[in-house]
Order: structure tokens, then sequence, then C-alpha cells
């Protein structure tokens, strides 16, 4: 959930292994994992103003993935996968990572 608005559902296991929104792939490189290095993602900008959110995709402005697109449309939710669902124009072509995806050091 992105300024009161889920951007991503699904079972846990499922959105654990594979994310499909930018700002579900922030949210688990924060997770500790012992015995692994941090990648951890820091999202640039300052939070939106809940009162007055930014046009298109509510996450653009912080979302190191966005273009022109997202400022002017708002992604539909789209199925991934069984009970997973998305809302980002760029879910099947962003190369995220889950937390079971990660390496160890």
């Amino acid at each position: 959930m992105y300024m009161g608005n889920i951007v991503e559902i699904g079972e846990r296991e499922e959105l654990l292994r594979n994310p499909h929104h930018p700002y579900t792939e922030a949210l688990l490189s924060a997770v500790p994992r012992a015995g692994q290095r941090r990648n951890r993602i820091v999202l640039e900008g300052s939070t939106p103003d809940p009162i007055n959110l930014p046009s298109g995709c509510i996450f653009r402005t912080r979302c190191p993935y966005a273009e022109e697109k997202c400022k002017e449309q708002k992604p539909e939710w789209e199925n991934i996968e069984g009970e997973h669902f998305a809302a980002c124009h760029f879910k099947d072509s962003l190369e995220l990572k889950g937390i079971k995806n990660r390496k160890r050091a």
C-alpha cells in the first residue's frame, strides 16, 4: 500500500518471490536477511501530499522507473498469476527482485 492505495496484492510467498511493483521491490529491499548483504533501494524525493496526490500513477514521483506515461495515465489493475495483481504500467517489463531471489554475499 502506498499513500493509502494498494499497488500490489497477492499471496505472501508469491509477492516475496516475484514482486511486480517498484514500491513492493523497495519495501522488500529493506527486510534484513541474516548472512546476506543488503542492497537496499532508497527512494528519492519526498512523499506526495496525501490530499493532493500526483496525476497518473501515485508512486511516479518516487519511482526509479517512471516515464511520461506514468504521469499521464493511472495504471490499471492487472492479473499477474492466480490471485496476484499489480497496478504498474511496466509490471511485465521490469526486472524486479524479490527477497527470495537475492544472492548471498
